[in-house]
């Protein structure tokens, strides 16, 4: 071509690939073009999703891959979780190299909350053989099986592949109480792990009988 400045209107459409742009990094599903003309991985700060375990009349769900030295902050989600048995508790255990789950007197919980008639659903352990994510004591006050009668929560987990700390992990979570009048409960809590193992899986399931139906989500929260 003789010119020497090329308009826009001499572009034609679709003209110019991505092959030929200035642009460094590299362009793929999970890029986008920034104005710096440089590649860069999208939704930086935001959570990533990695994976998702749908229970069906499960005695366990787990999640044994994912979780590794990718994030320093991982978030669970369970969502319309149904358990077979009335009046449990959810409980984990976590994993490290194999996965080889922790159990003997790794862990120490405690939960703060009150149910609709504003009755205490405080509870914890020291030197457990699980976590409990919400009250495990008190006959009807935990998760019940009648229709309706389900859980949701939140859970956070930090530095998981450190090697030089305790693994804390916190929740917040919500569910129908097993006694009559189908009482809804909240509670915050809160765990560590004490075994400075790194950790790479993590496994639910109810104080009695299977995960009847639900869906644990795991996502990776990202760096910068």
């Amino acid at each position: 071509m003789a010119a020497t400045t090329i308009t826009t209107g001499q572009v034609g459409t679709d003209a110019i690939a991505i092959a030929q742009l200035s642009a460094t990094g590299s362009a793929s599903s999970s890029t986008f073009l920034r104005g710096d003309n440089s590649w860069a991985a999208a939704g930086g700060g935001s959570i990533t999703f990695i994976a998702s375990v749908a229970a069906s009349d499960s005695a366990t769900v787990a999640f044994e891959s994912g979780i590794d030295s990718t994030y320093d902050e991982y978030i669970i989600k369970g969502v319309n979780l149904h358990s077979a048995s009335d009046d449990v508790n959810l409980t984990a255990t976590l994993g490290t190299s194999g996965p080889s789950y922790l159990g003997g007197s790794n862990y120490s919980w405690a939960v703060w909350g009150q149910n609709e008639g504003a009755t205490s659903t405080a509870d914890g352990g020291s030197d457990t053989s699980s976590i409990g994510f919400n009250k495990d004591s008190g006959s009807g006050e935990r998760l019940g099986n009648g229709t309706g009668e389900t859980m949701d929560i939140d859970i956070v987990l930090r530095a998981p592949s450190a090697t030089d700390n305790w693994k804390k992990l916190w929740w917040h979570n919500s569910w129908t109480g097993a006694a009559s009048g189908q009482s809804s409960n909240n509670c915050v809590g809160g765990a560590q792990v004490q075994d400075t193992s790194a950790l790479v899986a993590i496994k639910f399931a109810f104080s009695s009988g299977n995960i009847t139906s639900g869906t644990f989500y795991l996502y990776g929260v990202n760096k910068s």
